[in-house]
């Protein structure tokens, strides 16, 4: 299926969510508007919902940003990514990342007993992340010994502390950190990985409790084609495709870091329909990729305040959010603060249901519990496997901005697990 068959139909759908969901308006401001509920339609399709959590950053933020294992609603999960394990670069085995947080105060242990209130749920431990050095990675892989060691300690390590398996989160093979410019001095690192994932997937499928392996990839078509041999991909349990951070301020000019089809102004392969279809053109099973989600917005600094629309010029990251303190970055529940109390204006684009919203010379990017839905509807109709939510502590775990926790985790939910019927109704928002 193609964007020209799709997106006719995904611009006019509007969803009626679990318990009725309210919805932001075009008024500048976060006005409620009720949503009739509908009624049920059936489908025997089960999708995943994976939540990546984010676990010892999340602890670390201060005040209402700290989010603990006990503050995921695991009713809405089927699985949950634990972000991040790390590999010790002398051994090149597996060690946690802040022994102090998991081991000593039991961050394992507690985000474990999860599953006591969804005997279904799905606890995987994943592997890597940005802050992590692409060289351990590249060293461990190259020689099959190493990989035979890793994998034997990661069996008993995974059982040890309970999880169902490994997420390999390594951003990226030959395209370190993003970057391939150096690609011709990594190239082994996509044949090696393929040998890895081919030689952990035998070892789990043979481990007790049969382990899982899952990866988390690049939605870059350019990084995906270098870094990723698809024929040993398609051997995973299923994939996470990063199908965000098309667009951040790198980009000199403002857009949407996760559109599903292409936006103007940037190149037409970056957005989630392109990435998808290119993993499913290299032998992916669909219901093997999972989309990616963004719980946060991408956020700019512009160089004129009055030039404020898709395309604008940007002269850096946009200003730290109060809780996440990160450059460039915020988290849904500190955009929904931005709107409703500090005169943030509100966007949406009604031609590809993109929403932003800026105030002075602050911009930002970001996904609305509408957007959720239209995304999960997206997966439906993809025929995928379902969404991962990158991640699950910046949702508004509070909620604080419609009156219900989790509101965008609410929208897929509401979609790919209860079923909820989509409505044409123009003019809602």
């Amino acid at each position: 299926m193609v964007k020209g068959l799709l997106l006719p139909c995904l611009i006019l759908l509007i969803v009626s969510l679990e318990s009725t969901l309210s919805v932001l308006q075009l008024n500048n401001s976060l006005r409620l508007s009720s949503i009739n509920k509908p009624s049920f339609v059936g489908s025997n399709k089960p999708y995943k919902i994976v939540c990546y959590y984010y676990a010892v950053e999340a602890w670390y933020r201060t005040s209402r940003g700290m989010f603990l294992p006990e503050d995921i609603d695991a009713s809405k999960c089927t699985h949950i990514h634990y972000a991040y394990t790390v590999l010790n670069s002398e051994t090149l085995l597996m060690e946690p990342s802040d022994k102090w947080a998991e081991i000593d105060n039991r961050f394992y242990e507690r985000v474990i007993a999860l599953k006591e209130s969804n005997q279904g749920l799905k606890i995987l431990l994943s592997i890597g992340g940005w802050s992590e050095q692409s060289d351990k990675f590249s060293t461990l892989i190259s020689e099959r010994l190493n990989r035979k060691a890793f994998i034997d300690h990661a069996v008993t390590f995974l059982l040890l502390h309970g999880f169902d398996g490994l997420d390999l989160a390594w951003f990226y093979p030959v395209c370190w950190n993003g970057d391939c410019r150096s690609q011709n001095v990594h190239s082994e690192d996509r044949e090696n990985f393929g040998h890895f994932v081919r030689e952990l997937k035998d070892a789990f499928d043979q481990s007790e409790s049969r382990l899982l392996v899952t990866a988390t990839v690049s939605g870059d078509p350019m990084i995906a084609k270098r870094s990723y041999d698809f024929t040993a991909l398609s051997r995973l349990d299923y994939i996470n495709v990063m199908t965000f951070d098309y667009v951040a301020h790198w980009n000199q000019m403002t857009g949407h870091q996760s559109p599903l089809f292409s936006q103007p102004g940037f190149p037409v392969d970056l957005n989630a329909n392109s990435s998808l279809h290119l993993y499913m053109s290299r032998g992916i099973p669909s219901r093997k990729l999972v989309l990616g989600f963004p719980s946060f917005a991408r956020s700019f600094t512009l160089v004129d305040s009055n030039d404020h629309g898709i395309g604008a010029a940007v002269k850096g990251p946009g200003d730290k959010g109060e809780f996440t303190l990160a450059e460039g970055l915020l988290a849904f529940y500190e955009i929904c603060d931005r709107i409703q109390k500090k005169g943030w204006k509100l966007v949406r684009n009604s031609e590809n249901e993109l929403f932003y919203t800026y105030y002075n010379n602050q911009w930002a990017s970001f996904d609305h519990p509408f957007s959720a839905a239209l995304k999960a509807q997206f997966v439906k109709q993809l025929n995928l496997g379902g969404i991962m939510m990158w991640d699950i502590d910046r949702d508004d775990f509070h909620g604080n901005c419609f009156g219900i926790k989790f509101p965008l985790l609410t929208a897929i939910n509401s979609i790919l697990v209860h079923g909820k019927s989509v409505k044409m109704v123009p003019g809602l928002i």
